[in-house]
């Protein structure tokens, strides 16, 4: 009989088409990155029998209930977060096609299909041997295509391409400090939605607004044809006129939740396999064992930032089955991460910061962070079978908490009134971006912390809710590429 050393075992993860049904062989899957996995499997219920009787003893009970858990501890990288994060939040990315497996030609990328992509967008070419990096497209790319045509690029290499951004004519794009105007590029055939972040100006100074104009992060508020409107900018922006300047707006995938009825709404459903290599006598031998668990619903998911740390990502999910453990794999194509670095959390925030529902600030200087999503799923028993026949979705929370340093009276004032509040939060590295948007927040709390030889700190609590602008509770934006000199000054 063998026994497994935690180090040794796997788990991967996929989506399923039914839920509860077991994927087969050659479903595209997923290694995970665990650093603990405090739950996996199935835990039975009994009732024992407890008649009245002069031995004083039970007899036999009886197998009364099933449940099945999966709780997963890990660091947030890019490829964790992508994993799951749509299951979170109960819905589908909008925009942007990503062109997985696209090889290079001496005249651009040869791709299975790619979407509508305009003239003059940029696609950042990540996993290429010789040729990462940001690229501009020469001409407009029809739904469906199979070719993009690009410059500069070395034949026979192979990635991933996203579309991560648009680069104006020259002169085009003026700014108003809250609106970008355009005469030739129209909003519309861009990939681009209210409530989506987006990232204003490019590496060069002939890509950029000059001091005056509108630079970093700013939040959509309406897509124009040729207007867009902006807010959630940062501090530095105003009127610009763009006078020969090419300006580079740089964009990505955006996530929200929705209402059940909306068409991007899904339950997304997950398969887990948990591998113990040499685990189980098969013929004589030692073969590795595979444990699935099925149904699996993100039941809650949690970002974690603590100071002088790297941030983490840790989620629970509800599941409906877990299968016992047999030397039987269903064959899964399953792949490594692609997108693993850490984020630090002293150098990797390009913002987080608690606002007014106006531009105002209130704080952005916290000791440590955390966002919960929280999904409230329930199970459905039901007579004649064991464990749940279905999962019932409850309301979505979503909520901050964490400490921070008591800096503006401001602050307490808006807890002690019920003040509607504002929180988005970005995290930075060589992967990409995360941005993350809490519209609308009623702040909480508000108890000090007098620690002899520190600042004096409050404990802060941020609820979501959904009001008449903004029909949603979170907002998320993956950003492939953003530009590394202005990420470093934001």
């Amino acid at each position: 009989m063998a026994a497994v050393d935690t180090n040794s075992i796997s788990l991967a993860l996929c989506k399923e088409t039914v839920s509860g049904t077991l994927p087969g062989a050659g479903t595209k899957a997923l290694y995970l990155e665990p650093n603990g996995i405090p739950d996996f499997g199935g835990s039975i219920s009994t009732v024992a029998r407890a008649p009245i009787s002069a031995n004083r003893q039970q007899r036999k009970g009886t197998i009364t209930d099933f449940s099945s858990t999966v709780s997963v501890e890990q660091d947030l990288t890019v490829s964790s977060f992508l994993a799951v994060i749509e299951g979170a939040v109960l819905s589908e990315w909008q925009g942007v096609p990503t062109m997985h497996g696209a090889t290079t030609t001496a005249t651009g990328l040869n791709v299975t299909k790619a979407g509508a992509i305009p003239a003059n967008a940029l696609i950042y070419l990540h996993g290429f041997k010789n040729n990462t990096g940001l690229k501009k497209v020469k001409s407009a790319v029809t739904a469906g295509a199979t070719s993009v045509s690009i410059d500069g690029l070395t034949a026979g290499d192979t990635g991933t391409a996203f579309v991560c951004g648009v680069e104006a004519a020259a002169g085009d794009i003026k700014s108003t400090g809250t609106t970008l105007t355009s005469t030739t590029l129209d909003f519309t055939t861009l990939p681009l939605f209210k409530g989506q972040a987006v990232f204003i100006g490019g590496d060069t100074d002939s890509t950029s607004f000059s001091n005056g104009g509108i630079s970093g992060l700013a939040r959509i508020v309406k897509v124009e044809a040729k207007t867009l409107t902006l807010d959630k900018l940062e501090d530095t922006f105003g009127e610009d006129s763009g006078d020969q300047k090419t300006i580079r707006i740089f964009f990505g995938p955006f996530l929200r939740n929705v209402p059940v009825n909306d068409e991007l709404f899904n339950a997304h459903s997950y398969a887990m396999e948990l591998t113990y290599p040499g685990l189980v006598d098969a013929d004589g031998g030692a073969s590795d064992g595979y444990e699935y668990s099925t149904g699996n619903k993100i039941n809650t998911l949690e970002l974690g930032m603590s100071v002088n740390d790297k941030a983490t990502l840790n989620f629970t999910t509800f599941g409906l089955d877990t299968h016992p453990v047999s030397s039987e794999s269903q064959g899964w194509d399953i792949a490594n991460p692609n997108f693993v670095e850490a984020f630090s959390t002293p150098s990797d925030f390009l913002r987080l910061r608690v606002q007014g529902a106006d531009e105002e600030g209130l704080t952005s200087y916290f000791k440590d962070c955390t966002l919960s999503i929280n999904n409230n799923i329930s199970a459905e028993n039901v007579l004649a079978k064991l464990g749940p026949a279905f999962t019932n979705i409850g309301t979505l929370n979503v909520s901050l908490s964490g400490n921070i340093v008591f800096t503006n009276p401001k602050v307490t004032e808006k807890i002690r009134n019920n003040c509607t509040c504002s929180a988005d939060i970005c995290l930075s590295n060589n992967d990409g971006s995360i941005y993350i948007d809490m519209p609308r927040i009623t702040l909480g709390d508000g108890k000090k912390d007098f620690t002899v030889n520190e600042k004096v700190k409050l404990s802060l609590t941020g609820t979501s809710f959904v009001d008449d602008e903004y029909d949603y509770s979170v907002g998320i934006t993956y950003f492939p590429y953003l530009p590394t000199v202005k990420s470093a000054t934001c």
